[in-house]
């Protein structure tokens, strides 16, 4: 079977524009990783990226060496050599099992459960498998155009899948994340395994580390702290004294939690800092973000709904009881910020000492109403 493996044209995500949005972390490895993973898993045997990209090569290569990379040149040819053509966005994360059904299906293409629209119709495009046929003398790259054909004419199955995410969509990046840190079992009896501890850092013999954390070499665990794991400390990170961190977190490279600081169920990416006194939940904290001492993050509604926010310049449901902030790379947060559930902060921008944010802020001083 050959595998595309196919990359958005965007450099990052929204609230992550300086890191390629296949490499965004999930687990102890990124989006692209899990993509190869599972392509290899369910039989891939040839792998394409389109458009051609030489870092995801060379990393496509260095995991699996014995795999080929097929060029833009050998495209009409691997097309004859394959019966089925695997499209994958290296940004998408699925379980193995998910993707093998796919893999076995006529034409078909992954959904969530929960997804009231068609996984065809908007700008995250979920993985979808065709035969290889159908391509004719079109490219592999036109696999989401005929399936959209074939969807209208009702010759596209979709197969429901409740672990597959988008990680450009902020609340399925800590869906993925969930999942492979914690580990899932699935429907069908497979399971996505999750973190194993390690302590390969400086822990404090003071801290209280219980569950699987993996520490990683370079971080430093303060005296006093409390994580509850599953939990990721990159290299790099400093979790400071009398930190409170719950399961499900991931602490990117070089990240700074300050003193009495909580942290439960989020995403913190490279150099982000929160320092003391503050509460982060079910939220993405961007790249270099400074979230100010003693600023609260809300993550559950009133009326015990899905909370909602801005993608892509919609208010879209995350389907997620529980979901705090998104906080846009380099983003500065001035002290004693509450910001109220589902709110978004765009790419450097700012707030006020004591400000209470209910409606999302695109750049500094510039607040929806």
């Amino acid at each position: 079977m050959l595998g595309v493996l196919a990359i958005g044209t965007e450099t990052g995500a929204a609230f992550a524009p300086s890191i390629p949005a296949a490499l965004l972390p999930v687990g102890e490895g990124s989006a692209v990783d899990r993509a190869i993973d599972a392509m290899i898993a369910v039989g891939v045997d040839e792998i394409h990226v389109d458009p051609a990209d030489h870092e995801l090569s060379v990393r496509v290569h260095e995991r699996y060496p014995s795999v080929p990379i097929v060029q833009d040149d050998d495209l009409t040819g691997a097309l004859v050599r394959h019966d089925r053509v695997l499209w994958m966005p290296a940004t998408a994360v699925v379980d193995h099992s998910s993707l093998e059904r796919l893999a076995t299906a006529g034409a078909g293409v992954l959904k969530r459960p929960s997804e009231p629209f068609s996984p065809l119709a908007g700008p995250e495009p979920r993985p979808i498998c065709l035969p290889a046929d159908v391509f004719e003398d079109r490219a592999p790259s036109d696999a989401p155009a005929i399936a959209r054909g074939l969807d209208v004419d009702g010759a596209l199955e979709r197969i429901e899948c409740d672990h597959v995410a988008d990680v450009r969509r902020p609340w399925e990046l800590l869906d993925a994340n969930e999942w492979y840190i914690a580990g899932v079992d699935t429907p069908d009896g497979h399971s996505i395994d999750g973190v194993r501890s390690r302590s390969d850092g400086e822990i404090h013999p003071d801290a209280d580390l219980t569950g699987p954390v993996a520490v990683h070499q370079g971080a430093r665990i303060g005296p006093g702290v409390v994580i509850e794991g599953p939990v990721v400390v990159s290299p790099g990170a400093d979790v400071g004294p009398n930190c409170y961190v719950r399961s499900n977190t991931f602490i990117g490279e070089d990240v700074h939690i300050g003193a009495s600081v909580e942290i439960k169920n989020s995403v913190l990416l490279d150099g982000a800092k929160v320092p003391h006194l503050s509460y982060v939940g079910d939220s993405v904290v961007g790249p270099d973000a400074n979230v100010g001492a003693g600023s609260l993050v809300a993550n559950l509604r009133h009326d015990d709904q899905p909370v909602r926010l801005t993608h892509n310049d919609c208010r879209v449901s995350t389907g997620r009881r529980k979901f705090g902030v998104v906080i846009g790379e380099g983003s500065k947060l001035g002290i004693g910020t509450r910001l109220n559930v589902g709110t978004v902060l765009g790419v450097g921008a700012t707030t006020t000492p004591g400000e209470i944010v209910v409606r999302d802020v695109r750049t500094e001083g510039d607040t929806e109403r």
